[in-house]
Parts: C-alpha cells; structure tokens; sequence
C-alpha cells in the first residue's frame, strides 16, 4: 500500500495551473485568462511528500509487528527434567521453525483474558504480558472450540481440573464500600 502511494504521488502529483498563473498575476499584476490545465509539482516537493509516505508506512508496519510478538502461536507446558522444575515454552509471530522462548512456570501466572477465549500471561522480571487465543485452537492435534481449550491449558497449568474461571479467585469485597467498582466486583 505504501509503494502505491509513493508512486500515485511522485508520478500524478500535479498543480492547476490558473492557481499557479493566479498567484504570479498577483504578484505581476497580469491579467491574462489561461484555460485550465495541470502540471506536475516540483521534483522537491514530490520527493519530500514520497519520503513522509515511506517512513509513515514503516512506522505502522512496525508497529504492527511489535503487537503482534504479543500474541502466542504456540504454547507447550514441558515436563519436569532432572533438577529443573516445569517449563513453559511460548512462540509468538515472530519466531520461526523452533524458536521461542522459555520460561520456569513458577514465574508465570494467567489471568482472565477479554473475553472467555483468552488468557493473558505474565513473566515475573518480564516486561509486559502475552495474549494467549484459543479461537481454532488444536491441543494435543485435535481442534477445539476456545472455552474447552481454555479449560484444558489451565488443567494442564495447576495440575488439576478447574471450572470456567481463571486460577486466582476473586478478590473478597471491602465490606466499606457502599457503591462503585469495588463494591460491583470489577
């Protein structure tokens, strides 16, 4: 989309030429009517509209990728091994083939998602969380809807079966507060 700019601007980018002529009759004084034709811009003009293009274009790009290393493709919760307790490994759109990252899973904590599809994951000494989808998602080569999904990978995280909420309960409400967020629950 950004080349497509680049070029509708730097080849088409043009100037009615009565605005032109206006401008220097104005100045003159020149009263001579023109019909109305278009020229091109100047080569400075274009070249600087088509450098403002591509860099806008490579901040959304970039922009674009960095949220999307913020959502996992693949999670695996790895077996203890020797001295080493579970692991968790994440691979998010930016990793390729077997890359990805590990992390111990007695520094990891899920909490409720935007919706009942989804969890978010946080890292102690990690900056920022993932976004874990379970839309489509196939666990152990089956496809499964995204609340049963959701269901098993927390299974799987604790060791045990867990209903449809998240791992921590709920905080206990301030008998204090009469009304507001806290008092609703949120």
């Amino acid at each position: 989309m950004t080349g497509s700019v680049i070029e509708l601007t730097y080849n088409h980018w043009s100037t009615l030429v009565s605005d032109l002529e206006s401008t220097a009759k104005a100045i003159k004084g020149d009263d001579v009517p023109t019909p109305d034709q278009y020229v091109m811009r100047p080569i400075w003009q274009r070249i600087s509209v088509c450098t403002a293009h591509m860099f806008f274009g490579a901040g959304i790009a970039a922009a674009l990728l960095i949220t999307q290393t913020r959502f996992v493709r693949t999670l695996a919760i790895l077996p203890a091994s020797g001295a080493e307790d579970r692991r968790l490994f994440l691979q998010c759109a930016h990793n390729w083939a077997k890359r990805g990252k590990i992390f111990p899973l007695n520094k990891c904590k899920l909490q409720d998602g935007r919706n009942s599809s989804e969890l978010i994951l946080k890292v102690a000494g990690e900056r920022g969380h993932w976004y874990i989808g379970f839309a489509n998602s196939d666990i152990n080569g089956k496809r499964i809807t995204g609340p049963e999904a959701r269901a098993q990978v927390i299974a799987a995280w604790s060791g045990k079966s867990i209903g449809p909420s998240t791992l921590e309960p709920k905080s206990e409400l301030d008998k204090r507060w009469k009304s507001g967020p806290v008092r609703r629950g949120y």
